[in-house]
This record gives C-alpha cells, structure tokens and sequence, in this order.
C-alpha cells in the first residue's frame, strides 16, 4: 500500500508543470477514475486522455493504449492552465474563468459555457452540486492575493459564481469527505469544513508548512506537493493533519 500511495504522488504530482514555479511545478488533476491534484493540463477519463496543447484542447482515444488516436482538437478561448473532469463535463480552469465542455461524446468535447472573473488562475475541483476554484494575482511576497470560489454546479453545463473567500495567495486544492485543503504557497494549508447540504464553506483552521503548492487526498492521507519535495499527512482526523513522512526534492 505504501509503494501505492508513494507511486501515485510521483506519478500525479510531477506531470504538470506551471511557468511560475518553474522547477518544482504544479501536479495532475482528478480525471474521474482515480485521485489527483486540483493542477493538471492533462488527464485521463475513461479511455481518453485530454491536454491542454498551448491555445488547443486535444482528445486522444486510449481504447488501444499503445497506439493513442487524436479524435478531436478545439481551440480554447484565454489561457487555459488546468482541467478537471466530472461527471460527463470537463472543466477547464484558464486565466479569464472555468470552461465548460459537455463530454456526452468524449471522443468530441463540446463548449458550452463558462464563470468569468478578472485575470488570475483558476484550479478547480468539483464534488456534488457544487464546485470550488481559487484565483491568485500578483506576487506572494508583495501585493498578491487570491480567492476560494464558490460555484453551484448543479447544472454541469452551466455553472454559476455564488460567493467568494479571500486567501492569502492560493494555489492548488483537493476535497476529501466534508472538508476542502486549500494550499497557500508559503502560508500553508486553509482547511475548511463544507456543508453537504447547502453552500455554506466554513474556515476550519490552517497548518503551516513549507510553500505549499498542490495537494491529493487519498483516504486517510493527504499527499502535497511543496517547494522541497512532497509531504505525507494523515488526515484521519481531517481537520488536524499531522505530517508523517516527507520526500526531499
């Protein structure tokens, strides 16, 4: 279990790569059929692979995984970073919003309509009716700063903006049970508590850590991508995680 969980971390957390962090980058995103990070610009869901190609989203067929075929290529309006697949909608996180893509055909992503906000970055995961995204600007150690957004998603196709929560300058998140992991750079992990039954998103506490940039949450243990490497914690106490392994850069 232990070789599982630490080939997962290499696997996902080091696909993706974002120009601002340069040599530790930013990791893969949750495609549907397994667990990953809030960060990726490219990702599997189902037998497909989509990936952001500068400007292009392309779609590859993996029926026969040796031999991947392009079905389909679409431009995408803005800069597209990352992406995240969910119950036949692809969400595609750029610096002007949330894209949407109906994936009724997953050979043939189709737009259908997107959550615009001024220019910043835009991870994105979504559980239930509702889907939650931070935004960043500017410099961390200046006039920087973010928001966790509140999306109701309840239609897939068509998500609307319900509120916003600042945050010191957050990067990547992930979503295990009723609580949300937002990563913060250097100041550390937000955990917040949601409510299964409305939209409330209530501060729970934060945790410091090195700069902290992406996170996986599988089962009892949240999986982090930082400056120096990547950090194991258990969260079977989900509101207080305590550090219990470390992988150096």
């Amino acid at each position: 279990m232990k070789k599982f969980i630490l080939l997962l971390a290499f696997a996902s957390l080091f696909i993706g790569c974002d120009k601002e962090i340069q040599s530790v980058g930013e990791s893969a995103n949750s495609s549907g059929n397994g667990k990953s990070g809030s960060t990726a610009s490219m990702i599997t869901y189902g037998d497909y692979m989509y990936f952001i190609d500068n400007s292009i989203l392309r779609t590859m067929s993996l029926t026969d995984p040796a031999h991947p075929v392009q079905t389909s290529q679409v431009n995408i309006p803005g800069i597209a970073e990352t992406l995240f697949a969910f119950e036949d909608a692809l969400y595609v996180g750029t610096r002007t919003g949330v894209l949407v893509y109906d994936l009724t055909n997953k050979a043939q992503p189709v737009y259908q309509d997107n959550a615009f906000h001024w220019p910043a970055h835009d991870p994105v995961v979504v559980q239930g009716n509702y889907g939650y995204s931070t935004t960043r600007w500017g410099d961390q150690e200046g006039s920087g700063g973010g928001n966790l957004t509140v999306l109701d998603v309840s239609n897939r196709l068509n998500p609307i903006t319900l509120y916003s929560i600042p945050q010191e300058y957050p990067y990547g998140l992930g979503i295990s049970g009723e609580y949300l992991y937002v990563c913060n750079g250097s100041f550390g992990i937000n955990i917040f508590k949601i409510n299964q039954f409305n939209s409330q998103v209530d501060f729970v506490s934060n945790i410091k850590t090195d700069a902290v940039y992406d996170c996986i949450p599988s089962e009892e243990l949240l999986i982090c991508q930082m400056s120096t490497g990547i950090g194991i914690f258990n969260i079977s106490t989900p509101d207080k995680p305590v550090l219990i392994s470390k992988i150096s850069n």
